[in-house]
């Protein structure tokens, strides 16, 4: 007997199974989520598509092997859209800090300034020249005013130079600076810029887009031929 399946009685046929409705072990990295996640995406995808019919006649399959073409079919489908799918996901996994919802401008400009100073020895010389010290001593008896040498000392100091040498190692000095500006380029206003961002998420949901075209091209409404 031709029937075509109802996405409900594969989807029931997958959880009998416990297997997922669509493939897995893609290898696409834009399609992990979906791997990691089956039973929250085949739910989605059961109330959403409850009542539509995989477009497929078959001729007395059962419901494992009409699930079975219909995993191939996916995953053919999924191999032709993964260059778009993938460019998509980059904007699907966006991280929020990485752009600015009311500045459409933003930029920062690092530098960075090395200056380096080569090993180097210096040296100070001090001359002190010849010279000569003397001291006497004078001495007198009790109540004279006669005094007399006690002993007379001479110092003789030959001329001298003191050397002072310092070792200066290589020195590198490092100086980094950062500036960061932002604003808006041209005549949107911030709340320009905030009503492109409501818009964008509005519309774009990456998963519900891949399902829904994949309703579109493998899905029908009735149970008739197509």
């Amino acid at each position: 007997m031709k029937k075509r399946f109802k996405i409900e009685e594969l989807y029931k046929t997958a959880k009998q199974s416990n297997v997922a409705l669509l493939p897995v072990n893609t290898n696409f990295e834009w399609w992990e989520e979906y791997e990691n996640n089956t039973s929250i995406y085949d739910r989605y995808i059961l109330d959403t598509f409850r009542n539509f019919y995989y477009w497929v006649v078959f001729n007395g399959s059962t419901p494992a092997e009409v699930l079975e073409d219909f995993k191939e079919a996916i995953t053919s489908f999924l191999t032709i859209n993964q260059k778009r799918y993938s460019e998509l996901y980059r904007l699907h996994v966006l991280p929020n800090d990485s752009y600015d919802i009311v500045n459409n401008y933003s930029v920062v400009e690092k530098s960075k300034r090395t200056t380096t100073e080569g090993a180097r020895t210096d040296e100070d010389t001090a001359n002190l020249g010849a010279r000569e010290d003397s001291g006497e001593n004078d001495i007198s008896a009790y109540n004279s005013t006669m005094y007399q040498d006690a002993n007379k000392v001479i110092n003789n100091t030959g001329a001298q130079e003191n050397v002072v040498t310092s070792v200066k190692g290589e020195q590198v000095n490092v100086e980094e600076n950062e500036f960061t500006r932002a604003g808006n380029i041209g005549v949107q206003t911030p709340a320009d810029v905030i009503g492109g961002h409501l818009d964008l998420w509005d519309r774009f949901n990456f998963y519900k887009q891949i399902f829904d075209e994949i309703a579109k091209a493998y899905f029908v409404c009735q149970n008739r031929h197509r």
